[in-house]
């Protein structure tokens, strides 16, 4: 297949096109907003005006969202320490959480000295949505990213907390960074760099909630699962009026990201032990991680981890040489794959021949269609 000559992306899947010179569109278009996207030097007094503008008026100043992993890891101490803040830690058990993460999760929680509860939904009904996750779309990680994020987004608003803070990477974050995108993230990322206001991101928000929602119902098996899953994760849009508004606030849009630096910070504050193994990219705090980049190469014949790699590469963070290397030193082992696939298949109920049925299923489906990343 041929390849964009700067990021390595392959053309002809998610909406990737090659120009004359075989680059891609999707670096064409970094190109063309790069001083919007790493002006981050400026953004630091945005984020403090933001938090300092609602700090003390609710219960709560914020909620961050606590994996285990590195990275919500940090941002939890920095809304601590460095923004001092009421924060409320809170952990979606998705059903999937290893001991790895856990441990992570009761350790900071002790040396931060915070707040902190796991949520842990109705699992009948978000088996219900991993498995429509997996049979329709091939990709079992939506299930848990779409109710994540509408369950912090709800959780918030019942309970009147103006933030929920999250640690996704930039690369995660600009992973469907093209023209004419339909990631409905980054609309959220342009309101987190606008001054605050509930009356300019309410309309956002409601536009949003409803085209998720929409968007369910297309991929459950009934009307009644659709009615299930949101009534489970999502709030009524009419909750989101111009008096109140709980926003989605990517903290890595305001800082630079340095993975390496978050590693040596946190074993400095919080007495952090890196995972045996632990390199790059690598995603220690879910037991459906394997499960879920097996199923992208078998659907689109890359690495699962070739979307965000590219990104680093349009960043600067690596160049393609590296990004190679890194991408290889991330391919799951056979062990583990099997071991996540083993626990994809005992939770939700599939057994390998349904989940090898679904997979040539869905690559009969995406022939001559062009598809876009999950994720």
């Amino acid at each position: 297949m041929s390849r964009c000559q700067t990021c390595n992306l392959p053309e002809g899947k998610f909406n990737v096109v090659l120009n004359d010179k075989g680059v891609c569109n999707y670096c064409e278009y970094f190109e063309q907003n790069r001083k919007y996207i790493l002006n981050i030097h400026d953004r630091e007094q945005l984020l403090a005006r933001r938090l300092q503008k609602l700090k003390g008026k609710y219960e709560y100043d914020a909620v961050v969202g606590l994996s285990g992993g590195k990275d919500s890891t940090y941002v939890l101490c920095q809304m601590v320490k460095k923004h001092n803040l009421k924060v409320l830690a809170v952990t979606f058990d998705n059903g999937f959480l290893t001991e790895f993460a856990r441990e992570s999760i009761e350790n900071t929680v002790s040396k931060l000295r915070v707040d902190h509860i796991y949520y842990k939904p109705d699992w009948n009904i978000h088996k219900k949505f991993y498995r429509a996750a997996v049979q329709k779309l091939g990709d079992p990680c939506i299930a848990c990213a779409v109710a994540g994020y509408f369950l912090a987004i709800k959780g918030c608003c019942e309970n009147e907390v103006p933030f929920f803070v999250h640690g996704r990477t930039p690369f995660q974050m600009y992973r469907n960074f093209f023209e004419n995108s339909q990631d409905m993230f980054l609309a959220l990322m342009k309101c987190n760099l606008l001054e605050h206001s509930f009356t300019a991101i309410a309309p956002v928000y409601r536009a949003i909630n409803e085209y998720a929602k929409q968007s369910i119902g297309k991929i459950t098996n009934s009307p009644q699962d659709a009615k299930e899953i949101t009534d489970e994760f999502f709030v009524d849009s009419s909750k989101f009026t111009d008096q109140f508004v709980p926003e989605f606030l990517a903290y890595f849009l305001f800082e630079e990201y340095d993975e390496e630096y978050i590693k040596r910070y946190l074993a400095d504050t919080l007495d952090w032990i890196k995972p045996g193994g632990d390199n790059l990219l690598g995603h220690y705090d879910c037991a459906l991680h394997d499960a879920g980049a097996y199923l992208f190469r078998e659907l689109n014949d890359v690495n699962v981890l070739e979307p965000d790699v590219a990104v680093m590469v349009r960043f600067g963070a690596l160049n393609k040489e590296t990004a190679e290397e890194l991408i290889r030193l991330n391919e799951p082992t056979v062990t583990n794959t099997e071991r996540s696939l083993d626990t994809l298949c005992a939770l939700c109920e599939f057994n390998r021949e349904d989940l090898k049925r679904t997979i040539v299923a869905l690559r009969q489906a995406r022939v001559g269609k062009k598809s876009e990343y999950g994720r």
